[in-house]
């Protein structure tokens, strides 16, 4: 085979490794997101049928899981989960992932914000085409209270988070509003 020479079968096998990585990475991504909006939909779509979640005190099935991780986070005005370090290792059909996440959580009332780092530790499966969670257990590398401060003017709040199908990230399509003091030309 001369240098130049493209060995089809190696970049198939790449070509698939790379996509099993994105949609695992994906799937754990689409995990923050709908805790962060409390959207159960989404939630369940990370996890295949009866996978099983170990969460703090939490240890349950997805069906389980899913409930008592959405009325846990309708007590926090909103929260903000963000994946850092990711590592995956796949075997097949079957992979294994540690999932750095740093996280905040807007308490009630005006309580310090609680914040820290986790680990999420996945097995993942490919059942029909799809890759989704079959067993996770959560890792807590430290928890802190932070306090809170509207150091930012206000106008960096105006477009509000909301931890529910109204949030922005679901807009479609996306529309900018216009700020109501505007630094742009």
């Amino acid at each position: 085979m001369a240098d130049d020479a493209i060995d089809v079968q190696a970049l198939a096998r790449d070509v698939r490794y790379l996509r099993d990585r994105l949609d695992i990475l994906d799937c754990v991504s689409r995990y923050c997101r709908g805790l962060d909006r409390n959207d159960p939909d989404l939630l369940n779509a990370v996890y295949h049928p009866g996978a099983i979640d170990r969460h703090g005190p939490f240890l349950g099935t997805r069906e389980e899981f899913v409930p008592w991780a959405t009325e846990l986070m309708r007590g926090f005005p909103g929260s903000h989960h963000s994946l850092t370090t990711h590592i995956c290792e796949i075997d097949g059909d079957v992979a294994h992932a540690e999932s750095y996440c740093v996280f905040f959580t807007v308490m009630p009332e005006g309580k310090p914000l609680g914040c820290g780092a986790a680990r999420y530790i996945d097995a993942l499966e490919r059942r029909d085409g799809r890759w989704a969670i079959a067993t996770r257990v959560e890792v807590i590398d430290c928890i802190y209270e932070v306090a809170g401060s509207e150091w930012l003017a206000p106008e960096w709040t105006e477009i509000k988070a909301a931890a529910d199908r109204s949030d922005y990230c679901y807009a479609r399509p996306l529309r900018a509003p216009r700020p109501k003091q505007s630094y742009a030309g």
